[in-house]
């Protein structure tokens, strides 16, 4: 199965995020939280935290692997070759990183 990526804006629900999160993890094992701007940032990141005290709540074991900002192009400006940066999460469940 693939990787997800989630986008995130500033306007999207934490809570549906940290859903998206959660059963992307635990059907592929991994995640990826993309964001572009501060308030998509601290959407991400609350969504981010959410998932953690779930799985923990849970006893289920989640890893934060990498953040890293990736460039990719701005569709939006209409002009070509022009690029935005955005900041990606990628986490793992452990229990998915034990399996391989």
């Amino acid at each position: 199965m693939a990787t997800t990526t989630q986008r995130v804006r500033g306007t999207t629900d934490v809570k549906k995020l940290s859903n998206s999160i959660y059963h992307s993890l635990f059907e592929t094992g991994k995640s990826i939280v993309r964001s572009v701007g501060a308030g998509a940032l601290n959407q991400a990141t609350k969504g981010i935290i959410l998932t953690i005290n779930r799985c923990k709540e849970e006893n289920l074991h989640v890893k934060i692997v990498d953040i890293r900002f990736v460039t990719l192009d701005n569709e939006r400006s209409g002009k070509e070759g022009e690029t935005i940066s955005a900041i990606e999460h990628e986490l793992i469940s452990i229990e998915h990183e034990e399996k391989k």
